[in-house]
């Protein structure tokens, strides 16, 4: 409820507060008869307080009051997040091969971390950008945060921001969003009428995928866990044999069932879970 609470504040914080932006750098003004521009109401680029919750957010964001909802836009730079708690810096920039906004690095008290990969792994300097992870990202980086002691306002705002620029990466993907720039987005009108609709949907697209890698993010966590659950169903660590772990679990759903194991039912519901983790692990349920 807490939670709840200082969401609706910062964002009703933030759509009060913001002025207008006046800047015209990077505007490409020209006009696609299959598209409706959308002009934003306001920026972030000179810094923003909010005092409700004591946190300090600058950056290349840019918020668009669509109907009752708000949107945010984003552009190159860097997105600073801190309070007396933590100072944490995002790099973002443009993938060539898709325009996707993405963090690259991030820096948390000067302390520089690099970001992940799709396949959970840390991206190296040659990596394509496009190949970033934006999901498992804002995990590592709000469990980053959690273990510098940043507050939880400081992770609350990181993840609003995150989840968001994720939103609008999957709009750009999905070519909903045609062009962008720091003064206004192109929706293709095929999409305009129902637009509240799309950006509600893809939010709950953005949320799910953010859930999905909340303890799994990074390729080695994945495989911790499946170890975990291997040794609960008393099988080696390094199988991965779907057939081999059924049948495991058969065995000891029979051998540890109320009706004939005498003790608590404990036992038999620990070995359903982990093994009905392992089938979504093993992409086998």
């Amino acid at each position: 409820m807490i939670v709840i609470i200082l969401i609706c504040i910062m964002v009703y914080g933030i759509y009060k507060s913001l002025t207008p932006s006046n800047s015209n750098s990077n505007y490409n003004s020209s006009y696609n008869n299959n598209a409706k521009n959308i002009y934003n109401e306001g920026e972030f680029a000179s810094g923003f307080y909010m005092e409700e919750i004591n946190v300090f957010v600058k950056g290349p964001v840019y918020s668009y009051g669509i109907d009752t909802h708000l949107f945010y836009g984003y552009g190159e730079g860097e997105l600073n997040i801190k309070n007396s708690t933590g100072d944490l810096k995002i790099i973002l920039e443009q993938s060539i091969s898709d325009n996707r906004i993405l963090p690259t690095s991030f820096l948390i008290n000067n302390k520089l971390f690099s970001v992940i990969d799709k396949t959970g792994n840390f991206i190296n300097e040659n990596v394509d950008l496009a190949d970033i992870s934006v999901a498992r990202t804002i995990n590592y980086i709000i469990n980053e945060q959690i273990r510098f002691n940043m507050d939880e306002n400081t992770q609350l705002v990181t993840y609003q921001f995150l989840m968001r620029l994720l939103i609008f990466n999957l709009l750009i993907k999905r070519s909903i969003i045609l062009n962008y720039t720091n003064r206004s987005i192109q929706i293709g009108n095929e999409y305009y009428h129902n637009r509240i609709q799309e950006f509600i949907k893809y939010e709950k697209i953005a949320t799910d995928l953010i859930d999905k890698y909340q303890y799994d993010y990074l390729k080695s966590n994945t495989i911790n866990i499946i170890e975990k659950l291997l040794t609960i169903l008393e099988l080696p660590k390094e199988t991965r044999d779907i057939d081999k772990v059924r049948k495991q679990y058969k065995l000891l759903a029979k051998k540890y069932h109320p009706d004939l194991y005498k003790g608590t039912d404990q036992k038999f519901k620990e070995i359903n879970s982990a093994f009905e983790e392992l089938c979504i692990y093993l992409k086998a349920a």
